[in-house]
Formats: structure tokens, sequence, C-alpha cells
């Protein structure tokens, strides 16, 4: 009987352990989408002044490392913030 309150004790706790890992890639992950969303938006206004709206809100609701990564990338290369396509 002992045993098996044990097994379900570490069972519970893996499981415990597991799901805060997973909380806490979530939200690792959430921030650093919202800290590279600021970062574009800054390279924007550095290199083009004031950014549109309509691209600020593109920018805002792009979710994901890589699209916003790859967004950062090509603001330093072109030319205009037409060329991004985000109108």
């Amino acid at each position: 009987m002992e045993k098996g309150i044990e097994k379900g004790l570490e069972k519970g706790i893996a499981q415990g352990i597991q799901k805060g890992i997973e909380k806490g890639t979530e939200t690792a992950t959430r921030q650093a989408v919202e800290r590279l969303r600021r970062v574009v938006l800054q390279l924007m206004g550095q290199r083009f002044g004031a950014v549109p709206v309509k691209v600020r809100q593109k920018i805002e609701a792009t979710e994901g490392l890589e699209p916003l990564a790859t967004l950062a990338e090509r603001v330093l290369v072109v030319t205009s913030i037409d060329e991004l396509g985000l109108h």
C-alpha cells in the first residue's frame, strides 16, 4: 500500500514539475515576443521616423519569434517602410 502511495506522489510531483516547466517556457516565449516587437518598432522609428498606425498594429499582432526576427533583419536592409509589405 505504501509503495502505491509513494508511486502516486512521485507521479504527481513529476507531473507538477512538467506543468511548471511548460508554463515557464510559455511565459518566457511570450515575453521574448513582446521584447522583439518593441525592438522592431524602435528600429523602424530610428530608421524611418514615425511608424504608421497600421504598420504598428500589424507588428503588435505578429506572433512568434521567427517572423519578428525576420522583420527585424529586413528593417536593417530596406530603404522604406513600404518595402516591408506591412500595409
